[in-house]
């Protein structure tokens, strides 16, 4: 699991706790949203219309008035916590644990190997073949000291750059090629 999965993972995991109502259902609609949301300054979101999950709008608003999250779709005029102010909660609780882990440090190494086997590292890994048995390995750890490893066999060593998790983040994406 990628460290942004295990972020949002733990999003998901604080929205849960504070909605402990929410049925699995509904959380999948939210989390079909979160995407689609905009933060247009603090406390006031929009979310953008789903008509796969039943919306007629192209775009709802959400905002926190009087202690009370408002949307202004149907079921929220009713009193309801419709996935349009999940989705706005969501991404409001990913976005501050995001916050957090960007003052985070993490240590970020690349290598070109040789293996014949499964490759691993103390860290999170990214593979790119390179032909034959020869790959381009990205790990990004929680420790400075980084080992990939063949066949359960240490074939490299080193001590990893220190860099934000944001920058990690940025790092990833080039090595996957999608910048």
């Amino acid at each position: 699991m990628s460290m942004r999965d295990v972020l949002l993972d733990e999003a998901v995991k604080r929205l849960k706790e504070k909605l402990p109502y929410a049925t699995r259902n509904w959380m999948r609609k939210v989390l079909k949203r979160l995407d689609g949301v905009m933060e247009l300054e603090p406390d006031k979101y929009v979310v953008e219309g789903r008509p796969a999950l039943g919306d007629r709008r192209p775009a709802y608003y959400v905002w926190l008035e009087g202690g009370r999250w408002r949307c202004t779709c149907q079921p929220a005029v009713w009193g309801r916590v419709c996935t349009h102010i999940g989705a706005a909660l969501l991404h409001r609780e990913h976005r501050r644990i995001l916050q957090r882990a960007e003052r985070h440090r993490v240590y970020v190494a690349e290598a070109e190997v040789e293996c014949p086997g499964r490759i691993e590292a103390s860290g999170e890994v990214y593979v790119r073949p390179l032909g034959g048995w020869r790959y381009r390995v990205l790990v990004v750890s929680h420790l400075r000291e980084i080992k990939i490893k063949c066949g359960g066999y240490v074939i490299y060593e080193t001590e990893g750059e220190e860099a934000s998790y944001a920058a990690a983040l940025a790092i990833i994406q080039r090595f996957q090629g999608n910048t």
